[in-house]
């Protein structure tokens, strides 16, 4: 099993960050990003099962929203290569509390069975650009 990892810490608290994150249907928070984000099912966004399309390109399916733990795991069914080549695709959004301030660190992680650096060297800039664009609208 492949893994990828990225971080930031905003100068926020951690349920202003979960409140703008928490919609799986939702991805303004990634606008200077994700063009288009379309809801694939009739599901609502805080529910296991819930579908989303990003960009015209990535399938995501929503797993488990865990409102306690600020967390949201979902899988990539489909997208561009080579996410389309590999298998398990899983990412996790999490949302903690720094302990000493009134900010946060958000984290996330993916896995997946298959093409480790080419998968790396897609995903990586991905979501380090999403983290940048959630810091930048939050402090």
């Amino acid at each position: 099993m492949r893994k990828g990892f990225q971080l930031t810490t905003v100068n926020a608290p951690v349920d202003e960050i979960w409140n703008t994150i928490r919609n799986f249907h939702g991805m303004s928070w990634t606008a200077g990003v994700t063009t288009k984000c379309v809801p694939a099912r009739d599901v609502d966004p805080h529910t296991a099962g819930a579908k989303r399309v990003l960009n015209d390109a990535f399938q995501e399916i929503l797993h488990e929203l865990k409102a306690a733990d600020h967390s949201i795991r979902y899988s990539v069914d489909g997208g561009p290569s080579p996410l389309n080549e590999v298998d398990g695709f899983i990412g996790l959004l999490r949302v903690s509390p720094n302990t000493d301030t009134d900010t946060s660190c958000v984290e996330w992680f993916s896995s997946w069975n298959g093409k480790d650096q080419e998968t790396s060297e897609f995903c990586n800039p991905i979501y380090a650009a999403f983290l940048a664009e959630l810091k930048s609208k939050a402090e």
